[in-house]
């Protein structure tokens, strides 16, 4: 297993990731009659109720890598080797992300934790070169932001918006079996993820086609070890939370934020906030924590300031 992988969650997706006797095709893949296997999405329970409303969502977009050899004689086939591994990676996650076939690539949105997104890439990843080494590969790139479910022309739900678009464009710039991620995804990850230290190395900005720059990191293979901690002297009161910040945490208090952070960012908050909560003492402390997944440069003001308001 991954080093980086929590065991609550990858243990028994990756066993069932091993298994060869699928006997029917895998969760969110359908081949659709005289085309090229199509990924048919599966329906998240949250957030339904508002469709039309942008929420906060994780987004992937990955795309196939072959060598030139294949690139005309069994195009098909290796289409339904790479629609099988990827059904094998997101077994687990049926209720909480749509799969969308764009043509040229093949988008997911995660509604639940970010973490499910980051996990299932690697398992992609890793599934990759254990069954075929270097001869398919895949690009990667992770991306956290506004999306919005929309229905195409078969009353199919699919995913719209700048989470998407921004997952494409810097999956453009991953080298084969390379994961990238966003700088909203990266900083929210290292604040609500116990091992993310060490898992991603920084590539710098990126210019896309539209001339919109990038700030990017590739996530490790092998997660280097953190820096030593230089010791200090201590006197067992620097990390004591004082009685004053402690009595804000309350349980109206986490309500109200996780209700406002849910006004700016949707169904995701609710996550977040109990991702969040073993990490802080205080009500400020949650604010600041949560703030850097709102978008919005003024909502996120707000968040921080509730007083401002």
């Amino acid at each position: 297993m991954n080093p980086t992988t929590p065991r609550h969650q990858a243990t028994d997706r990756e066993a069932d990731a091993g298994r060869e006797d699928v006997a029917s095709p895998p969760d969110g893949l359908a081949a659709a009659d005289g085309h090229t296997p199509a990924l048919t999405p599966a329906t998240p329970d949250q957030g339904a109720a508002n469709p039309r409303r942008h929420v906060l969502g994780t987004a992937m977009f990955l795309k196939l890598v072959t060598p030139s050899k294949h690139s005309l004689d069994q195009p098909l086939a290796l289409r339904d080797r790479f629609n099988e591994l990827i059904g094998k990676a997101l077994r687990g996650t049926e209720s909480s992300r749509i799969v969308t076939d764009t043509g040229d690539g093949v988008a997911i949105c995660f509604f639940g934790d970010p973490e499910e997104a980051l996990q299932s890439a690697l398992l992609l990843r890793g599934l990759l070169l254990q069954k075929y080494g270097h001869l398919l590969a895949v690009r990667i790139g992770l991306h956290l932001g506004p999306v919005r479910r929309v229905h195409d022309a078969s009353q199919r739900i699919s995913v719209v918006g700048d989470g998407i678009n921004v997952a494409q464009r810097i999956m453009d710039f991953a080298q084969p079996n390379q994961i990238v991620v966003s700088r909203a995804f990266h900083d929210l990850m290292t604040r609500i993820m116990d091992n993310a230290t060490g898992m991603f190395s920084a590539l710098g900005p990126h210019l896309d086609k539209h001339l919109r720059s990038h700030e990017i990191h590739a996530v490790l293979e092998r997660p280097s070890a953190p820096p030593p901690v230089a010791p200090a002297n201590h006197t067992g009161f620097e990390n004591t939370a004082s009685f004053a910040a402690l009595a804000t945490l309350t349980p109206g208090a986490v309500a109200d934020i996780e209700a406002e952070l849910a006004a700016s960012i949707g169904p995701l908050a609710k996550v977040l906030v109990s991702k969040a909560l073993p990490r802080i003492v205080s009500a400020r402390g949650l604010r600041d924590l949560l703030a850097i997944s709102i978008p919005d440069p003024a909502a996120r003001l707000l968040f921080t300031h509730p007083d401002r308001h």
